[in-house]
């Protein structure tokens, strides 16, 4: 019989990112978090200490005897704090670790924590619920460099991006400890807010579910969002010591788990992580995306590599241009509908993968003398051959859609790294029926605005093809860009200073049209400190003037005058989109 761990593991690496995590106080236990029950314990001491009873250290015998009751956790906590500000205070010491427990090493995440977190980094898992309170997980995932979501409350999932746009979504459905709003009581556990509850329905009836460390036995409101999942996509595989309870062994027939005899939850992960690992590092071909990047990064610096380094660009440029113009993306058919176009876009983000990541690390970390090696590049996927025959508008404009992928790859690197040259090289030495790219690839040329707000997942966003292309690249820029903070401010500094780019060369000519120019996340976003990028950049020209660093790099002829007349243009056509500043 096939090993189960095994099993799972073979599953998870065919279809990354298709279970979910549900972890239950179990998996926190080896952190000397304590369940609910030990909490119960540690209560019934205290109450009895504040009645002035010697209890010999059976807590649980004298409260029966006193009260004629088993306590029960909700019951008593309702007792003891009834309101759940009070509950706050008073569980808030069995999450935090005192200065003696950190020492100790308890309350920190541990190896179940970060072999998950590993799991989310490497894009194996996406979505995690949670019925614990703590925040060992968020940091173990600040360790991998990680940023997740969290939903603690209803409130969470209002604007919430769309789940596989996001790296990591962590649903606490019980509440943040440090939330005054957390569940423990059996009456706030029998219901959900209706939208945790929506939120719920989607995962279980989208993904499938691996279960750790939840008994199911006091979650009603948990078990009947498992239990009312219409369908059965993908399967449950519930990892348990010993025999589930009752609860847990109900749900898991109904679901049609798969039991899993474990030792411990973080024995469970850390060998599902080894397995799953194995498993991608055995199918890893010459070409692979790690061994690519792994061969650019010894090239780079070696300047008798350049043939080398050549070869290697151009080996994966010439295998996606391949794919682009063979019969697997045809412009004829299928009709254009909103799904067959994700399907498509996701299609293209999956075959140019590794080209990317080339680019990023290549635009991020190479030197001025090769700069042609990326122009080179972006300008074979630019200009495909012509096809002959009927071609669907959509389709036709689409076929740019990798060129797009990989300018934004390549120009967020040569931002983030502050090679400004490269983002010149691209945007004028690039060209498109022999005009510079910069004029002509952007977000709104390559997929219609209107058409991209139909996509599924896409409808409410202001810049649907700009969130598209932010969570797709996210993966393939994570090698020099790990903090998701970091890369939020590379991608919207190189959005709109393509935007402001743009403008400057049609400045003048009949492509000039009042200040248009691609508007990107930059539109809407705001920074940490609450400011909009061109904020943000109009500050720093104050400060630094013709020294900012992009205009020292001879972008906009290194004129402050002319960079100015630009952005007050640009910055009041996004102005009249009811985007404002």
């Amino acid at each position: 019989m096939i090993d189960p761990v095994t099993a799972l593991a073979v599953s998870m690496n065919a279809s990354p990112g298709v279970y979910a995590l549900l972890l239950g106080s179990g998996v926190s236990k080896a952190a000397g978090i304590p369940t609910g029950w030990e909490i119960v314990q540690d209560l019934t001491g205290r109450l009895a200490v504040a009645e002035g009873e010697d209890v010999g250290g059976d807590a649980i015998g004298w409260y029966v005897s006193r009260y004629e009751r088993e306590p029960d956790y909700d019951v008593l906590l309702e007792e003891l704090a009834p309101l759940p500000s009070e509950r706050n205070r008073l569980l808030r010491a069995y999450f935090e670790p005192s200065e003696e427990e950190r020492e100790q090493g308890l309350k920190q995440p541990t190896e179940a924590h970060r072999a998950v977190a590993e799991l989310v980094r490497r894009g194996y898992v996406r979505i995690v619920i949670t019925t614990n309170f703590d925040r060992l997980l968020e940091r173990a995932l600040d360790e991998a460099g990680v940023s997740a979501t969290v939903v603690s409350s209803g409130d969470d999932v209002d604007g919430l991006l769309p789940l596989d746009h996001s790296s990591c979504t962590i649903v606490k459905v019980h509440g943040d400890y440090l939330d005054t709003r957390i569940k423990n009581t059996e009456r706030e556990l029998r219901t959900y807010d209706p939208r945790i509850d929506s939120l719920l329905d989607r995962v279980f009836d989208d993904y499938g579910l691996i279960v750790c460390g939840w008994s199911a036995k006091y979650d009603k409101a948990l078990r009947a969002a498992i239990a009312r999942c219409p369908s059965r996509r993908f399967s449950t595989h519930w990892a348990a010591r010993g025999k589930l309870g009752v609860s847990a062994e109900r749900l898991a027939t109904a679901r049609d788990g798969h039991i899993v005899a474990i030792e411990s939850a973080d024995s469970f992960f850390a060998e599902l992580l080894e397995r799953v690992t194995a498993l991608a590092d055995a199918e890893e071909d010459p070409m692979s995306a790690r061994v690519a990047v792994a061969r650019l990064k010894r090239y780079l610096p070696v300047p008798d590599a350049r043939i080398r380094l050549h070869d290697l660009v151009s080996q994966g440029t010439e295998d996606l241009r391949g794919r682009l113009t063979s019969k697997e993306f045809p412009l004829s058919s299928p009709p254009p509908t909103p799904e067959a176009v994700l399907q498509r876009m996701k299609a293209f983000d999956a075959a140019s993968d590794i080209v990317a990541r080339l680019a990023a690390v290549g635009a991020f970390h190479g030197r001025p003398e090769q700069e042609e090696v990326w122009v080179r590049m972006l300008q074979r996927v630019a200009e495909l051959d012509e096809v002959e025959g009927q071609r669907l508008v959509v389709w036709d404009s689409l076929r740019l859609y990798p060129a797009l992928v990989l300018m934004y790859a390549a120009g967020i690197a040569a931002v983030a790294s502050g090679h400004f040259s490269v983002l010149e090289s691209l945007a004028q030495r690039v060209r498109i029926d022999d005009e510079a790219l910069v004029r002509k690839l952007y977000t709104w040329s390559v997929l219609d605005d209107r058409l991209a707000k139909q996509i599924p997942g896409l409808e409410r966003r202001h810049t649907p093809v700009s969130d598209h292309l932010y969570a797709a690249l996210r993966d393939a820029m994570r090698d020099i860009l790990p903090s998701d903070q970091e890369y939020a401010a590379a991608f919207d500094r190189f959005e709109y200073l393509w935007a402001l780019m743009h403008v400057d060369a049609t400045l003048g000519t009949d492509h000039w049209h009042d200040g248009w120019g691609p508007v990107g996340r930059f539109g809407w976003r705001r920074r940490p400190s609450g400011e909009r990028e061109p904020a943000v950049v109009g500050r720093e020209l104050e400060r630094q003037g013709e020294a900012w660093p992009p205009l020292a790099a001879g972008l906009f002829g290194g004129s402050l005058d002319r960079l100015n007349e630009v952005k007050t243009a640009f910055d009041a056509f996004v102005s009249k989109l009811g985007m404002a500043f």
